[in-house]
């Protein structure tokens, strides 16, 4: 299963990625990402991504290229940001979140 968790603060928006960031799933977390509308400060928090495909990976990209700031997890995560160049977050600890809102996508077969 993969899971899009969605927190929000006053200037802070978090998107937490769950498990494996593959192709049949990046066109529903691109189109969650785009009514987002990330608040100034917008962080991808990769501590849960087990996996990123290409199409997953190009996803990241393209946060990237919205002002998005990556906390990596594991030494995957670590080098998938390094591969990518995606900057990492400057302040590693979220602030307090006013709402919540996660997104489940059904693993096919």
């Amino acid at each position: 299963m993969f899971r899009i968790e969605f927190q929000e603060s006053e200037d802070t928006t978090i998107l937490k990625i769950h498990g494996r960031l593959v192709e049949r799933y990046v066109e529903g977390a691109r189109s969650l990402a785009v009514r987002l509308h990330p608040k100034p400060r917008f962080i991808v928090d990769l501590v849960e991504m087990t996996y990123a495909d290409e199409a997953g990976q190009q996803l990241l990209t393209w946060l990237k290229r919205m002002g998005a700031q990556f906390v990596p997890g594991d030494i995957y995560c670590s080098s998938v940001c390094e591969r990518l160049h995606l900057p990492r977050a400057k302040e590693p600890t979220f602030p307090e979140t006013k709402c919540t809102v996660r997104f489940a996508f059904p693993s096919h077969g």
